[in-house]
């Protein structure tokens, strides 16, 4: 999971607000990037990412963790008041989804991405208005 956090941080949040400093945090990383899907995957953990600058822009991390959901989306939760948004969760008991808001009116989001070969994959991203 930390892992998994801090790549997050450092390619989705600190791009924040438009995730211009985005592309250039993923090339300081071992990804490839996979032009037909238009993500940069990484090379020995399983987790990749999806980057839309500008307005409106998105920044996506799909991920696998053998940790609970509950735990991802709290702790997930709280990277928006690291960067600058209100110490507020939002958790969805049914589904372990949250909600948190970080500077410049961005919201994060994170949720269960399914299985796929006996591994959980999850998905934090980031969208700016």
């Amino acid at each position: 999971m930390d892992a998994a956090m801090s790549l997050f941080d450092s390619v989705c949040l600190k791009g924040l607000p438009r995730f211009a400093a985005s592309k250039s945090a993923l090339a300081k990383l071992p990804v490839t990037y996979s032009a037909p899907t238009d993500t940069y995957v990484h090379k020995s953990l399983d987790l990749s990412f999806l980057v839309k600058p500008g307005k409106g822009g998105t920044c996506s991390m799909i991920f696998a963790s053998r940790e609970e959901a509950n735990v991802l989306a709290l702790a997930f939760g709280m990277t928006g008041a690291l960067h600058g948004g209100p110490a507020e969760v939002g958790i969805d008991p049914r589904t372990g989804a949250s909600v948190s808001k970080a500077k410049g009116g961005a919201t994060i989001l994170f949720e269960r991405a399914g299985r796929q070969r006996g591994r959980a994959y999850y998905h934090a991203y980031v969208v700016v208005p």
